[in-house]
Order: C-alpha cells, then sequence, then structure tokens
C-alpha cells in the first residue's frame, strides 16, 4: 500500500515523522513502513486484514499530515 503524504518533504522537523510514525505503530496489522521523502510517500507493508482508510485516518488524526492512497490506472499512471 501506498499512502502519499502532504506536509511530507525533505526539509520535514523530526518531530512531524516521529508523530507519523508513532500513529502507524499504534495500528494492530502494520507490518512496516518506510518513508520515501523525496517524492512525499509511505510505503507500508498491511495484513490483508487492515482497510487502508485505518493507515489515512490514523496519519490524518496527527494533525501535522494528510494521507491519501495511491492507486495505479488501467493505463499504469497514478
Amino acid at each position: 500500500l501506498v499512502l502519499c503524504t502532504t506536509s511530507l518533504s525533505l526539509s520535514i522537523p523530526q518531530t512531524r515523522r516521529s508523530l507519523c510514525e508513532d500513529a502507524l505503530l499504534k495500528i494492530p496489522g502494520v507490518i512496516s513502513f518506510t518513508f520515501q521523502m523525496a517524492v512525499k510517500r509511505c510505503v507500508v507493508r498491511i495484513r490483508s486484514d487492515l482497510k487502508a482508510e485505518a493507515l489515512g485516518t490514523a496519519i490524518n488524526s496527527t494533525k501535522v499530515m494528510k494521507a491519501a492512497q495511491v492507486v495505479k490506472g488501467e493505463d499504469g499512471g497514478e
């Protein structure tokens, strides 16, 4: 699952990233996550029974970042 996160950039204060990490760590079913700062993304490995909305809600609850799921269309574009 790939999330596009706003307010996530190379110059992001560590506290904002830490808030996002803490929110993701509290969700049962999150296996791992990796921030890709250059493209403002967070790649999250989750169990199949976890809904993407739960991740977005958790990140949005930090009040310092917003998340949206990145999906590919039939043409391969995002």
